[in-house]
């Protein structure tokens, strides 16, 4: 099982790996990236940003690179891969991302919340949390993907 982190040149990135220890992990970006690798990971460019077309690249990436997982965090991307997960699933691929109807509960384009406490939810069950605060261990059962804790409510960590 292989999962995809894009903006992988982001400090984020780097410290979502932490809740996928056990699982081997490539890190994507646009444009030229280190082309590094590691026990943890490695380091892939996901070619020229064209947010057209961006789930369709990132598709092949993940059919290229045999990826079974994809946890993205620019904006732009989060949009529209909730939009094609039906698409991915076909392929057997998973994003880790609310459904399409609940995006909106937790994901606001103008708004990049400070990544201090966050957790990782695979549909609904708590996969990392980076504190021990009480919050992040209550069931969330329509929480998918990386969250962060602001203004009283869970939002998905975008850089």
């Amino acid at each position: 099982m292989k999962l995809l982190i894009t903006g992988g040149t982001a400090i984020a990135a780097l410290k979502l790996l932490k809740a996928f220890e056990n699982r081997e992990a490539v890190l994507a970006d646009y444009g030229t990236v280190p082309m590094l690798k590691s026990a943890a990971y490695q380091m892939i460019s996901l070619g020229k940003k064209n947010e057209e077309i961006v789930a369709h690249n990132i598709l092949n990436i993940c059919l290229d690179e045999g990826i079974t997982t994809v946890l993205p965090l620019y904006s732009f991307e989060i949009i529209a891969l909730a939009k094609a997960k039906v698409l991915f699933s076909e392929f057997g691929i998973q994003i880790l991302l609310p459904d399409d109807e609940a995006l909106q509960l937790y994901f606001n384009e103008s708004q990049t919340p400070k990544l201090n406490d966050w957790a990782v939810y695979d549909s609904g069950k708590l996969l990392y949390a980076s504190t021990d605060n009480p919050v992040w261990q209550t069931q969330q059962n329509n929480l998918n993907g990386a969250f962060t804790w602001a203004s009283g409510q869970p939002f998905l960590i975008t850089i």
